[in-house]
């Protein structure tokens, strides 16, 4: 299963709480164009999507980033645009 380093799960929910969804978390999913994981907060997951809890924040992951992401570990910093994530 996907790990969260510290701060990742931190910046995760601050984002999420800045929505106005009791559900709102982290979607992490196949790009539309086949290639690489896209990531979005969403207010609720998608069909299908697995919902992963850690501690205080929700992961959902589409059957892609469920394989590719199974025994990797996300992480976070900040730069000029905002949140960065990658594993």
């Amino acid at each position: 299963m996907i790990e969260l380093t510290d701060r990742a799960r931190e910046m995760i929910g601050e984002l999420c709480s800045r929505r106005e969804s009791p559900a709102a978390g982290l979607r992490i999913a196949r790009r539309r164009s086949g290639l690489g994981l896209w990531m979005s907060l969403v207010d609720e997951p998608g069909d299908g999507d697995a919902v992963i809890e850690v501690e205080d924040v929700v992961l959902y992951l589409d059957d892609a980033a469920q394989a590719r992401l199974a025994d990797r570990t996300l992480d976070a910093r900040s730069n000029a645009q905002g949140a960065a994530f990658f594993v």
